[in-house]
């Protein structure tokens, strides 16, 4: 039996949803920037994040345990992720949820979501947080297989972390393709 948990955040306003072919919904000053931009060869992204920056992260919660900086693969320093559970000990396993961070493959890491790793372990679920390689470590989809690899560390460490294997949903925030289908057969 397969369980798909998926949470739905309405981005319909959000301007970082707009396709080529809504730019001229934006307002006349960005479009310029955009032109200019391009028209000169500037980066029209930030500089991607690296997995060791750590944002400020809110206090963790006493009722939970929070990992860092975990490996679920050798060989690249994104191929980390960080595990948000409850302290108190269960009989039964827990359902997992995967919390992916967006950035359209150029930018983020695992650490976008803790807040809601920590709401979502106080109500049972044990939390993982995964990166990534971005596409300018490695072409599309090594995005796609590094989740994948990230979704069978979750399986193989399952009895560590009290975690039915059975029973793993999860989270993205992307503007563009749900990649969960990919990543969580």
């Amino acid at each position: 039996m397969r369980v798909d948990v998926r949470l739905e955040i309405d981005t319909s306003n959000s301007p970082y949803q707009a396709s080529p072919m809504q730019l001229w919904k934006l307002p006349f000053p960005a479009v310029a920037v955009l032109l200019i931009a391009l028209a000169f060869g500037l980066p029209l992204s930030a500089p991607h994040a690296q997995a060791s920056d750590n944002p400020k992260l809110p206090p963790t919660p006493d009722d939970l345990l929070f990992e860092t900086e975990i490996p679920y693969r050798d060989g690249h320093p994104r191929w980390v992720l960080n595990v948000i559970q409850p302290k108190k000990q269960s009989r039964i396993t827990r359902s997992a949820i995967l919390l992916v961070h967006g950035g359209g493959w150029a930018t983020g890491n695992q650490y976008k979501f803790t807040k809601m790793g920590f709401m979502l372990a106080q109500e049972g679920y044990v939390v993982v947080l995964p990166t990534y390689r971005l596409y300018r470590d490695a072409p599309f989809p090594a995005c796609l297989e590094d989740l994948k690899n990230a979704v069978r560390w979750v399986r193989a460490n399952a009895k560590k972390y009290n975690i039915n294997p059975a029973r793993i949903g999860a989270y993205w925030q992307f503007g563009g393709r749900d990649p969960g289908a990919d990543c969580c057969p």
